[in-house]
């Protein structure tokens, strides 16, 4: 048994869950209606969120990246068969 693997994946699992809690909040509170009936305008929403704005971007960036390298690697192992 490789248990260094089981605690990755259990790692990686639990970590694209907490991303996706994190956009489920972001959305809710675009939608959230406060207690005086005003709403997050788009200018408050990235006051309130601008960090993790900007974590989710980096995320996406190295998603990006590691998913072309990936697939060049792919492509080049398969081109040689």
């Amino acid at each position: 048994m490789n248990t260094h693997w089981n605690r990755s994946c259990g790692n990686a699992t639990g970590y694209f869950l907490a991303v996706i809690a994190l956009v489920g909040l972001m959305v809710a509170s675009l939608f959230y209606t406060g207690p005086s009936g005003q709403s997050l305008d788009v200018i408050g929403f990235i006051q309130l969120w601008l960090r993790e704005i900007i974590i989710l971007g980096f995320l996406v960036g190295l998603f990006v990246v590691f998913g072309v390298g990936r697939l060049r690697k792919a492509s080049k192992g398969s081109s040689r068969e």
